[in-house]
């Protein structure tokens, strides 16, 4: 259950910004599930305000787990120096 959750966490955060991905965002932080898995959990706070997210900081806390994600890496390819030069 965990691994899943952590992938829809991921999943979601990278989708496109939408009124759905907006929807499911605010209905999977109500899951209780997810105190299971509280880095993740701060993820989708971070991403459930309306506030500007700075990349260096996301990269920071959730590098490890972008890059090291087991099958999640085999279906969806994160380059971080891509996205920290994109944003910078």
């Amino acid at each position: 259950m965990k691994q899943a959750l952590k992938h829809v966490v991921l999943y979601l955060t990278l989708s496109s910004y939408n009124n759905e991905q907006l929807g499911f965002l605010h209905r999977l932080f109500l899951d209780k599930n997810l105190e299971e898995v509280p880095k993740y959990k701060d993820l989708l706070q971070r991403f459930k305000t309306q506030a500007l997210i700075h990349s260096k900081d996301i990269l920071k806390h959730f590098e490890n787990e972008l890059k090291n994600g087991r099958s999640f890496t085999r279906y969806c390819y994160i380059s971080t120096e891509k996205v920290a030069t994109r944003n910078s």
